[in-house]
């Protein structure tokens, strides 16, 4: 399967989208993710690694 490039206003797109989402649930993100959400938008990262990040930041250990 080849993959799609997605461009630059594509993202920023996405990521607005996230956000608003989320805001409308009544939620505030964190300045984190918020942060990590710039980073998949720049393209400096994968959405799947910013889960990942979140992940390790937020692990509660039993």
């Amino acid at each position: 399967m080849k993959k799609e490039k997605i461009s630059q206003e594509r993202r920023d797109y996405a990521m607005r989208t996230a956000l608003a989402t989320v805001r409308l649930e009544g939620l505030e993100p964190s300045q984190d993710a918020k942060n990590l959400a710039a980073k998949v938008a720049k393209g400096e990262m994968t959405s799947a690694d910013a889960v990942e990040a979140m992940k390790r930041n937020y692990a509660v250990s039993a």
